[in-house]
């Protein structure tokens, strides 16, 4: 993947979910690799058989392929739940 243009906007998307913040926050972070689109927004695409979001400061946020290989999408920085998280990217 090209490097991001560091004069680009962020990306911001905004989707109202009808569920409370504990069980939203947990089915974000814990099963991210359920809805996440792997195709075409991962390293591995099709090789993809998981993305896995460590739950702590210092935790990876990554993705594993099917020869079990761990590639990484980036760190927590800062873990708040439920109400906030920060990742490197």
């Amino acid at each position: 993947m090209p490097p991001a243009d560091p004069g680009s906007e962020p990306i911001r998307k905004a989707v109202t979910v009808r569920s409370d913040i504990d069980h939203t926050f947990g089915v974000f972070v814990r099963e991210i690799g359920a809805w996440w689109p792997t195709r075409p927004f991962s390293l591995g695409q099709a090789r993809v058989m998981g993305v896995t979001f460590e739950e702590r400061v210092g935790g990876r946020v990554y993705e594993t392929w099917d020869d079990g290989r761990q590639l990484d999408w980036g760190h927590v920085l800062t873990w708040n739940p439920p109400a906030t998280f920060a990742i490197t990217w």
